[in-house]
This record gives structure tokens, sequence and C-alpha cells, in this order.
């Protein structure tokens, strides 16, 4: 029981820092890519690399030389947005170095 307490002050710990550096992601950023719908970010970003759709969330993928910039968008609504968007590295880390979110941004053109 207690192993099990320590795990969920963990995953709440890890959720909380997640959290934190995606907000800073998007304070960094300089436009706002937020409730765009799919032909509109098409436009600004060009054709994601990879697009997933599972259930109810479609996932766009575009990739750069150092990073990879996630887009997330709700599938269950009429017109589909993007609802939430995360920049992480060529290993999957969440990016969280101020010049490291701007080189990302740069890269895709944003």
């Amino acid at each position: 029981k207690k192993k099990i307490l320590v795990g969920k002050k963990q995953i709440t710990q890890d959720k909380k820092r997640v959290s934190e550096m995606v907000l800073k992601q998007k304070k960094v950023a300089t436009l706002n890519l937020l409730d765009k719908t799919l032909s509109e970010l098409n436009q600004i970003i060009g054709q994601p690399q990879l697009v997933r759709k599972d259930r109810q969330t479609m996932t766009l993928r575009y990739d750069s030389v150092s990073c990879r910039f996630f887009v997330f968008m709700n599938l269950s609504v009429k017109t589909p947005r993007a609802e939430y968007y995360e920049l992480r590295n060529d290993l999957g880390e969440l990016i969280d170095r101020q010049k490291d979110i701007e080189k990302c941004f740069r890269e895709n053109r944003l």
C-alpha cells in the first residue's frame, strides 16, 4: 500500500512537471496555434510527417532537425481544432530550455 501511495505521488509530480514545461513552451511561442483547423495548420506549418488517429484524437507530428512538434486535435467535435501541442527532442523528451524551445519553433517556421 505504501508503494502505491509513493507511486501515485510520483505520477502527480511528473504530471505537474510536464504541465509546467508545456506552459513554458507556449509562453515562448510567437504564434498561437490553438484552435486552428487542420487546413489552417497546413497553411502555417505545412504537411505533418505523421498523422495518427486514435479514437477521438488526431495527433499531428512535425519533424525538424532537433525536435518533434506534436499537435493534438479532438475528433469528437464537428470541426476538429488544435487543442494542445508540445515540443519534444529526438529522444521523445519534453523540451524545457528556452533556447531549445525557440530553436524548435524556428526550425518549424513558427
